[in-house]
């Protein structure tokens, strides 16, 4: 049998960062949806009680750091930073958030996009 990993590489990415977050001590946050699989799928790459979901700004207001670690956050791809930023700010004040890895992955979301569109422009007479 052939095994092809068709993750997407912005979602591999944030599985790795947040491994690498775990493996240098820090206890995740997530900030996505519940049910989404990449949710679903970043939460299976780590041990149990090692990552905590935020799924709004609720969410984020009654969040408690229930360990004695450095808090880091990753964010579901799929999410823009209108759709997060108004959780992080209420993180950053309330927590102590070391570590903030949603610059980069916007950035290449920003790049696979453009990327995208370029190709698109090859078939389409007009962009709405």
């Amino acid at each position: 049998m052939t095994y092809v990993d068709a993750t997407c590489p912005l979602v591999s990415k944030v599985h790795r960062e947040a491994e690498n977050l775990n493996k240098a001590g820090y206890h995740i946050i997530l900030i996505g949806h519940q049910n989404h699989p990449e949710v679903i799928g970043t939460m299976g790459q780590l041990p149990v009680g090692a990552i905590d979901l935020i799924q709004n700004e609720n969410d984020a207001k009654n969040y408690k750091n229930n360990v004695d670690k450095k808090i880091a956050f990753v964010t579901q791809t799929t999410l823009s930073v209108d759709d997060t930023q108004e959780m992080i700010k209420i993180l950053k004040k309330d927590s102590q958030i070391y570590v903030n890895h949603q610059k980069k992955i916007f950035v290449m979301q920003l790049l696979i996009g453009k990327w995208q569109l370029k190709i698109l422009q090859k078939n389409v007479i007009c962009f709405l």
